[in-house]
């Protein structure tokens, strides 16, 4: 997705310079953020995830600390164009815990909402088939369940953690050791590493210098977040390495802390 950021970047700085107003981007799913293309805010749709890929999902987004809106699938289930659902029931089950998991980290919606054979929001809003009503009210419903959201009650304290989708797989001969190295120039310490503390991490983008993991201040009292690897060999390791490349701030009880553990069943 790369190729097109030129592109993007000519026409964002045309509305800017002519215009004067912020530009979101927008990649096509399922792409994500990309901190090498210089935005004031993001958009993203993901039709049809379900919910673990998502939240995952949307964490490369909301990692870059810039205004984030998602925008849930809130169709027609009949519309030729995608008929995956019967039921607006069905799609509703489905589809909208998206609701749900923005809410946790306080990300804002903006729905597709369509109908007809020509995909018309007109059609999707003055129709008065029995499906498209029960969308159109659990719509609203939904829109008035977010709205009385008081403030600071959001992002909710589960969105601090997340859980790593696999191990890295370690080992090799004496004179070929395997290595691995995080240069946090994307997103794959999300999939990789149990994450404490998210909400207190933020990844630089441009026009910042791009691939930086940061700690952000906090008013009161220290931030603390941790990332925790899981490294697996099938075979004895002998020798182990680690290096951490990191700076502390100037500040108090500021510090970074590398710490190396084995499996408790492990004797040796």
């Amino acid at each position: 997705m790369g190729s097109s950021n030129p592109l993007l970047e000519a026409l964002a700085d045309h509305i800017r310079q002519n215009y004067g107003i912020p530009v979101f981007q927008w990649y096509t799913d399922p792409y994500a953020a990309s901190p090498e293309l210089m935005a004031d805010g993001w958009i993203w749709d993901s039709y049809g995830w379900d919910s673990v890929r998502f939240r995952k999902h949307l964490m490369k987004f909301t990692v870059l600390r810039k205004p984030a809106i998602c925008v849930p699938w809130a169709a027609d289930p009949h519309w030729p164009q995608w008929t995956q659902y019967p039921t607006a029931a069905a799609l509703i089950d489905h589809e909208w815990r998206q609701f749900d998991i923005c809410r946790e980290f306080n990300v804002g919606c903006a729905v597709f909402a369509v109908a007809g054979p020509h995909g018309s929001v007109n059609t999707w809003a003055g129709s008065s088939s029995p499906e498209l009503i029960k969308l159109r009210t659990a719509l609203h419903a939904q829109r008035e369940g977010m709205h009385a959201i008081r403030p600071r009650e959001l992002p909710l304290s589960s969105a601090n953690v997340s859980a790593r989708d696999r191990s890295v797989q370690v080992g090799g001969d004496p004179d070929a050791p395997s290595e691995y190295v995080e240069t946090f120039s994307g997103f794959d310490w999300l999939h990789v590493a149990d994450v404490r503390g998210f909400l207190n991490l933020r990844l630089t983008s441009r026009p910042e210098t791009p691939r930086f993991l940061e700690l952000m201040p906090r008013e009161n009292g220290l931030a603390k977040a941790s990332l925790v690897y899981r490294f697996e060999s099938w075979f004895p390791l002998d020798h182990v390495e680690l290096l951490l490349d990191a700076a502390a701030p100037n500040a108090p009880g500021a510090r970074n802390v590398l710490s190396l553990t084995t499996d408790a069943k492990e004797k040796d």
